[in-house]
This record gives C-alpha cells, structure tokens and sequence, in this order.
C-alpha cells in the first residue's frame, strides 16, 4: 500500500491545486539553498580548489563564444597544444555555456555558474520525482533531493564549471526514467533514460558506469525472461555507437592537435600504495563526502532497507532500486581502483563513481521507512528534518574552508595579481592577436583569460623548463612580480639579459624577448623606481650601529673579498636585519621588500628559508618566506625573494629580514641587500 504523507502525494491526481505543491516546496527549498549557499560565490572566477580544471572548462566556453560555436574543435586559450585545440570529453555543456555567452554578449563566469547551478537544480527534481514514486510520499522525496544538493563536495561543484556536476545530474535525470519505464514499460521513458545516460557519459567518460549498469540490468532481465527486447537492444546500440564514435573523434583530435586533459588510468602501482591511498583518502574526504547528518540519515535509510530485506517485504518498486544501486557501486569501486592516484586530491571523481549508487541507495532505504500512521510520519519526518539541518550547517563550513584563501594561496595570489591584466596590455599597446608566455601561471587557463590573450603557461619553474620555455614562439613574457625574483630569477639569473621590460602594474611585468645579451637588472625589471632604504651587508666590516646581526664571518670562501658570512653547521638562523618599520600608525613609508643574497653549500638536497617579517610588542603581524633548494653545491648561487607587506602597521611595529636553515646546513654568505619601496 502506498504511503500517505503531509501533501497528500496519494490523492493529487483529485486535487489540482495540490498536485504541484510538493514539487514547488521541492524548488522553493532548493532556491533558498542555493542562496545561502551561493549568494557570494555565483560571480566567482574560476578559483580555490581545482581552479586549475574549472579555469580549462571556462576557457572552453568562452572560445566556443568567440571563435565559433564549432562543437568539433573544442579550444582554450592555451597554444601547448596545435591553435588551442584539445582533445576532450565531447564538450556539451560548455558548449550550451558558449552558446548563452554568445547570445548575452557577455563572458562573465556567472554564466556558467548558473548554467551548472539550475542543471544541478533539475537533477534534483527529477531525482525527488523518482523517490516520490518509489515511496508515494513527497516527504520522503524532498528529502533525497535535499539530501544531494546539500552534501558537501557537490554543494562546491554543483555552481562551478567541472562537467562531473552536470554529468550527474544528467544521471539521475536519466534514472528517473529509467525507473518509471520499469514500471510503465512506456518506451518513452525508456529512450529518454538512454538518451539522458549517454549524455551523461559523452561529457563525463566515467558515467559509462550507470549506463552501463541499466545495460546490465536490463540484460538480467532479458536472461530470467529468456527474450530480448528488441527496442531496448536498439537503443544501447545506437548510444554505444555515438560514444564509441566521439571517443575515437577524441584519440583523432589527440594524436592531431593534442591535448590538455587527463587521458589515462592512474591506478594504485601496489597493494601496500593502494592502502595508502585508502587511508589517505578516508582521512581527507570522509566529512566531505557527507556530513555527519548526511551519515546519520543514510544510516537510518539503510537499517530499514536492510529490515525489509531480512522480512522479505520489500516493494517491487524498491528491488530494482537495490539492484541498480548494487551494480552502480560496483562499477565505481571499479572505477575507484583504476583511478586511485586520483581520488586522493580531486575529490569531484566521487561525483563520477561512488555518488550516484549511493542516492539510489539512500532512495531505496527511506522508501522503506514507515509512514502508515500519523506517528510514523512525524517520526521520520523529524528525524529526516533533523539530519538534513544538521548536513546543512556542517556544508556550509566545509565550503567556507574549501573558499578560504589559506588552501589555495599561490593560485588564488595569481588569480588576484592578474586583475585588470587585459586593459593593461591594452594601455600597453600589445594586441590582441598577441601571443603570451605566462611564467609561473599556477594554472594552464587563468591568466590568459584575464589578459583575454592566447598563449603558453609555464607552470614549473625549473632551469630546463625555464630556457626551453623562452624558446617558445611567443610575443610577450609576463611574470607576476611577486614571484619573479625568487622563483624565477633565482632558479635561472640569465633570464634578465634575454628580456627587456614593456611595462607593469606593480603585480605584474610585460617583457619582450630580445636576441642579444641585454644588461637588465631585476630593480629595473620590477620598475622599482622610489626606493626608500637600501641596506646591504658584505660581511668585511662590522660596525657597532649596523641593522644587521648574527653575522658570523669567515675568510675561507667568499665572492667581494676578503670575508663572507658563515652559518654554521647545527644553526638554524643566519643574519638578521632589523629595523623600524613605521613611525605612523597606520601608515608605514615602504610597503614592498626585495631581499637578495649568495650562498654557498657543500652539500645538495636541501632548502633555506629568506625570511621576511613584522613584528610588535611580541605579536607577528606579517609572516612569509621563500624557500630555495639546495640543487648544486659546491658552488655560489643567489637568492631573491620579494614580499608585498600589509597596508596597515604600527607605531612600534619592526621589520626583520633573515635567512632560516631548518636543517641545520653550513652556508657560506655574501653580498645581502635587502631594498625597501
């Protein structure tokens, strides 16, 4: 007997008014989630976690907007691969996203957000429709789509630019009909199921999983009826044609012009790495996955199924439910195995693997649940209402942490530092046709959209990976000035007298590749024009009122004869500066530091540490470093690190500059200058 629950989801059909009721409850809730919950973050650019990924899929729409709605050459801003064009997942969504970009006239990344956001929304509502007549109770529907929408890694997803959120919706859209051909055998609903699973699958490969999982129930079928449907047959032969086809498109488009997204399995190499991975995985994702709510109400779900399995009173419209969640988390624990090296940080895949026969199972179990008295259904009801607030809540903070700018720092600091790079370019002369390498990009996309520019990104700033990149074929270089000097310059010094300065911005410089030996200085690259202070140290003379201290001198190896400074094998800190920072509150004459050194190490393998800090009363209001590893010893390499302060400082607020060797190295020192702008 079917379930009868506040809206009257029985009874319905006789009342019109009602029988939308629960569907706009349904859209109502989800509306005021998805305010709470992205109310800020719906004009974000691509940034946070996996900026990277979310940055390649916004390049693609844009270039769909841009250079021709040609859903066959997919292409980001990127030249690492033949005018831009990769090799991809058939690009439908990003696609529509290029299409909606091409119709408004605009490319802000609101577009897309709200494309994944309302295809997340319709996911869920078809996935309320299917619980809800599974179990006959809208209650119980609302709470699956509730459920979902609010579980903590799709609530990041669900508004970003990853076609795993869009792919997943798309399959439990695709369930939907499924289910309701099993019990209407309306072939219809069937194609629609067919259709909407291989969408899912063409723009996510993994979703192959629950398409093929419906293939593999339907054949079941097939086998205990001992007939084969012919209509059914068809079907998964023309969707397994279409994907068969965009898939051989996609090694054609590889081997043509490239490409610049993940093409191969990554499993575990060993049984011993795969329980890491296990236990790494578990440590990092468990409270993400769900929240503790979430586990509370899966649990309560699953204790009813399983109740109603060991009595044998389970519905007919609940076994095929269990069985389809069975062999959909199989072919993702499968997945899981092939891919393990990835679950550990891109914690999206359970999107493509473990989360869509999860909600069939959490479907199945509060199918189960009792609602045949008016106690029951207020039970469940607080106890479903309980664990959702609950979920909620604990989302909410995982987002404000997945948001924070503390686990993303670099990418997020370039993000930042390429603000306004395209009308900078333009005030700069450089068109538009204008090709670019971005040095220390972070990401393949990002600043090249910023600068509305097509281009290379080095991400590695390596020696080899720094002079083959300046044998690229490009117009311009741009380096963000923050980490010019140390990890660009320092790693390889020559790079100065290969460029010649264009211009900047103070966050970033544009410089043009020169053929002759130039004399570029880094102050001169970093347009450092009104110096405040310079204060150096050649470790010969000491003198009672020098800044500088702990500096230990040695005459056995030096650059400027005839002494360099010593930090001795077991110490941890080298020489320090120290000086007042600002005799204003709230105001502070400098606000940009560039320390610079040499160094010389015997042994290679490790890492020194150029300190920058402020610091008052004992309190450390600014704290950063760069780290340099040691990779040639026996020889004298330099240092250069430079630091961007707070805006605000106080009255008795110091400076301090100093080396730290955490690992207790013997150094030898010469030629400190630390330069204050």
């Amino acid at each position: 007997m079917r379930d009868i629950d506040y809206f009257g989801a029985v009874n319905f059909l006789q009342h019109p008014m009602r029988r939308f009721l629960p569907d706009l409850t349904l859209l109502a809730l989800l509306t005021v989630l998805s305010i709470f919950f992205y109310h800020k973050t719906i004009v974000f650019w691509p940034s946070h976690i996996h900026a990277w990924t979310q940055g390649d899929r916004y390049a693609l729409a844009i270039q769909f907007a841009d250079a021709g709605l040609n859903l066959f050459k997919p292409r980001t801003f990127n030249l690492q691969t033949k005018d831009g064009i990769t090799a991809v997942d058939l690009p439908v969504h990003d696609y529509a996203v290029g299409v909606a970009m091409k119709l408004t006239g605009s490319r802000e990344p609101v577009i897309f957000r709200l494309y994944t956001l309302i295809f997340s929304i319709l996911g869920c509502w078809f996935l309320f429709r299917l619980a809800r007549d599974a179990s006959g109770s809208a209650t119980k529907g609302i709470a699956v789509a509730v459920f979902v929408f609010t579980c903590p890694v799709i609530v990041y997803y669900q508004d970003g630019f990853i076609p795993s959120a869009t792919s997943f919706s798309a399959a439990l859209m695709g369930y939907f009909f499924y289910f309701r051909y099993k019990n209407s055998l309306k072939t219809g609903d069937f194609y629609w199921a067919v259709v909407l699973l291989a969408l899912a699958a063409l723009s996510r490969s993994p979703f192959n999983i629950f398409l093929f999982a419906t293939l593999l129930q339907q054949g079941l079928a097939w086998f205990q009826k001992r007939n084969i449907v012919r209509k059914e047959i068809i079907a998964y032969a023309i969707a397994y044609s279409v994907i068969i086809a965009a898939n051989l498109y996609k090694i054609w488009l590889a081997q043509v012009y490239g490409s610049q997204f993940l093409g191969k399995l990554l499993p575990a190499p060993n049984l011993e790495v795969f329980g890491q991975i296990l236990q790494s995985v578990a440590e990092r994702w468990t409270f993400q996955l769900f929240g503790i709510g979430h586990y509370a109400l899966l649990a309560f779900a699953v204790f009813f199924l399983g109740y109603r399995l060991i009595q044998g009173k389970t519905t007919d419209s609940v076994c095929p439910l269990v069985l389809q969640s069975g062999l959909a988390l199989a072919g993702g624990a499968f997945y899981f195995v092939l891919m393990a090296r990835q679950f550990v940080d891109h914690e999206y895949y359970f999107m493509d693997s473990l989360y869509p026969g999860a909600m069939l199972l959490l479907t199945a179990g509060l199918a189960c649940i009792p609602f045949d008295t008016v106690g029951q259904r207020r039970f469940g009801s607080i106890v479903m209402a309980v664990c959702l607030a609950a979920g909620i809540v604990e989302s909410k903070k995982v987002q404000e942490t997945k948001y924070s700018d503390a686990l993303s720092k670099a990418s997020e600091t370039t993000r930042k530092n390429f603000i306004g790079s395209g009308a900078l370019l333009d005030s700069l002369g450089v068109a538009r046709e204008a090709s670019m390498l971005v040095i220390d990009a972070w990401s393949s996309n990002i600043p090249l959209i910023m600068m509305n520019r097509i281009g290379y990104t080095l991400l590695s700033t390596t020696r080899p990976n720094l002079i083959s990149a300046l044998d690229l074929d490009c117009d311009y270089v741009v380096v963000q000035n923050l980490y010019f000097p140390s990890d660009v310059v320092s790693n390889y010094p020559e790079i100065l007298a290969r460029l010649q300065r264009v211009g900047g911005n103070g966050r970033i410089t544009v410089f043009r590749k020169i053929p002759s030996q130039g004399t570029l200085t880094l102050t001169e690259a970093l347009g450092i024009e009104k110096i405040w202070r310079v204060d150096s140290l050649d470790f010969d003379d000491s003198t009672a009122t020098s800044p500088w201290s702990n500096t230990h001198r040695s005459a056995e190896r030096f650059i400027s004869p005839s002494h360099a400074g010593l930090i001795k094998k077991g110490a941890e800190f080298g020489p320090t500066l120290v000086l007042t920072a600002g005799k204003n509150a709230g105001r502070r004459d400098f606000g940009k530091v560039l320390f610079e050194g040499r160094y010389f190490a015997s042994e290679s393998g490790g890492k020194i540490h150029a300190i920058t800090a402020l610091e008052s009363n004992g309190h450390t209001d600014f704290y950063e470093g760069h780290a340099f590893r040691i990779d040639s010893a026996g020889q004298w390499r330099s240092f250069h690190a430079l630091f961007f302060l707070p805006d605000t400082s106080r009255n008795d607020q110091q400076l301090k500059c100093y080396l730290w060797n955490p690992e207790g190295l013997e150094l030898y020192l010469d030629d400190f200058k630390v330069t204050l702008y």
